[in-house]
């Protein structure tokens, strides 16, 4: 499950499962090398050949970077606000500062599948505009909250593209 709803009406979406675990499968895979290159040292007592414990520390780094980016992506729907967190940033908007929310698609690369996007737009400028992407982590009281809120595409009249693409043809 990717959601996790606490006592205190708190939901919390994880945003990479995926990453979760790969992350698991990768540290997995990192312990079994680390035996690996350090049973000769352990078992005859003859130092590993150098290029591998360059390799086993540059995988370790990176599975560390790895593990640290999945578990720090995540939206947490509290009983008065709504976080967006990741490595680098948090992002908290209080209900009573959402001024609507809207939708788009965005396609990026014309062969791979399309991003689709929930934004939650703020109604002043001091607080920040959350930008979501949508996907399997969220549920069904994700959606329903999100869909409760105002229609701001639907208020100011736009109807948004479906994709940057929208107009590209081959002639």
């Amino acid at each position: 499950m990717v959601s996790h709803a606490s006592s205190t009406g708190t939901r919390t979406y994880w945003l990479q499962p995926v990453s979760r675990g790969m992350a698991t499968v990768y540290g997995l895979m990192a312990c079994c090398y680390l035996i690996e290159t350090l049973w000769p040292l352990l078992t005859r007592g003859t130092f590993p050949k150098l290029s591998n414990l360059i390799f086993l520390i540059f995988y370790l780094l990176m599975l560390g970077v790895f593990t640290v980016f999945s578990l720090r992506s995540y939206v947490r729907l509290s009983n008065d606000s709504i976080a967006f967190a990741r490595v680098r940033d948090k992002k908290v908007l209080p209900f009573n500062k959402i001024r609507g929310r809207r939708r788009y698609t965005e396609k990026a690369d014309p062969y791979g599948p399309a991003a689709k996007h929930l934004v939650l737009e703020p109604n002043d400028n001091h607080s920040p505009k959350l930008d979501l992407k949508d996907g399997p982590w969220f549920d069904e009281s994700f959606y329903s909250w999100f869909d409760s809120l105002p229609d701001l595409d639907a208020a100011d009249g736009i109807e948004v593209p479906k994709s940057k693409y929208a107009n590209f043809s081959l002639v």
